[in-house]
C-alpha cells in the first residue's frame, strides 16, 4: 500500500513539473511575439509620418516612396536577434510594386545598366518569415547601387545590423538613400542613382543612436569611419528622425555618437 502511493505521489509530482513547464513556455512564447510585434509598432511611432502622403505598409517594414525618382525616400523597420535566425532561404524574385499607383521601378530599369539592384532593407534580415523576404524584393525597396559598394562596405554594415540586434536584443533602423542635383538615371523609368546612402541606428531600451553616410561607390575605409550623430544626418534630410521621443532625450541621444557602446565587437 505504501508503494503504491509513493508511486502515486511521484507521478503526481511529474505531471505538476510539466504542467508548469508547458504553461511557462507559453507564456514565454507570448511574451516574445508581443515584443516582436511592440518592436516593430514604436520603430514606425518615431518617426515622422503624420504629413507623408507616400507612406506604405508592410509586414514588417514601412517606407516612403519617391515618385520623381522611383525609389523609397527611406524604409523603416525593428530587428530583434531572433528574428536574425531564421532559415527563409532569399528568394532573388525582384518584382514590380503593385501598391505604388503610379507603378514602381522594374527590372528592366536596372538590367545592363552596371548598377546592382540594393536592398534597403536587406534580404538577409527577413530570413525568418517567407512573405517579408518577398517583400524586401519588390523594387519599392531597391535602390541602383555600385557593385563595390553593395558588395563591399554596405554588405559590411548591413552584416553590423544583424550583430547589433543581438547585442542589444532588438535595434530600430531607418536606411535610405540621399538625393542630390543632377543625379544619373537609368531604364525608361528614369531611376535616379543616389550619390549616398544613409543608415540610422537606435537602441530605445539604452536611449542610444548612432548614423551613417557612405558614398556609393567602392571604398577601403572602415565602416565607423563614416559614423556620425544623427543630428548630423538630419542636416543632410528633410525628415525628422525619432522625433516622437521625448526633447530631452531626443537631443541627448542625436547630438552625439556613443563609441562605447556602438563600435564594441560582438561576444
Amino acid at each position: 500500500m505504501k508503494s503504491l502511493l509513493k508511486w502515486i505521489i511521484i507521478i503526481l509530482l511529474i505531471v505538476i513539473v510539466i504542467s508548469v513547464y508547458l504553461e511557462y513556455r507559453k507564456e514565454s512564447n507570448a511574451i516574445e511575439t508581443t515584443i516582436t510585434n511592440v518592436n516593430t509598432i514604436e520603430s514606425i511611432d518615431l518617426l515622422e509620418l503624420p504629413d507623408d502622403k507616400n507612406l506604405i505598409e508592410y509586414k514588417a517594414f514601412h517606407l516612403s516612396y519617391n515618385e520623381e525618382y522611383e525609389q523609397a525616400n527611406w524604409v523603416a523597420y525593428s530587428l530583434t536577434c531572433k528574428e536574425t535566425k531564421g532559415s527563409v532561404k532569399r528568394t532573388n524574385r525582384f518584382r514590380e510594386d503593385s501598391r505604388i499607383v503610379t507603378n514602381s521601378a522594374e527590372d528592366d530599369d536596372y538590367r545592363n545598366s552596371g548598377y546592382d539592384r540594393g536592398h534597403l532593407m536587406p534580404a538577409a534580415d527577413c530570413s525568418w518569415d517567407l512573405e517579408v523576404m518577398n517583400e524586401s524584393f519588390l523594387f519599392s525597396n531597391i535602390s541602383p547601387q555600385e557593385a563595390s559598394f553593395n558588395r563591399g562596405i554596405w554588405k559590411k554594415l548591413e552584416d553590423r545590423t544583424r550583430e547589433l540586434a543581438c547585442i542589444y536584443d532588438s535595434i530600430y533602423i531607418i536606411t535610405g538613400p540621399i538625393f542630390t542635383n543632377n543625379m544619373k538615371r537609368i531604364g525608361k523609368n528614369k531611376v535616379a542613382v543616389p550619390e549616398y546612402f544613409f543608415k540610422a541606428f537606435l537602441n530605445y531600451r539604452s536611449k542610444e543612436a548612432v548614423a551613417f553616410i557612405i558614398p556609393n561607390s567602392k571604398t577601403d575605409m572602415n565602416i565607423w569611419e563614416f559614423a556620425i550623430s544623427v543630428d548630423s544626418l538630419e542636416s543632410r534630410l528633410s525628415f525628422d528622425l525619432f522625433y516622437k521621443l521625448d526633447d530631452e532625450i531626443e537631443r541627448e541621444i542625436e547630438s552625439k555618437v556613443n563609441y562605447q557602446h556602438w563600435f564594441e565587437p560582438i561576444n
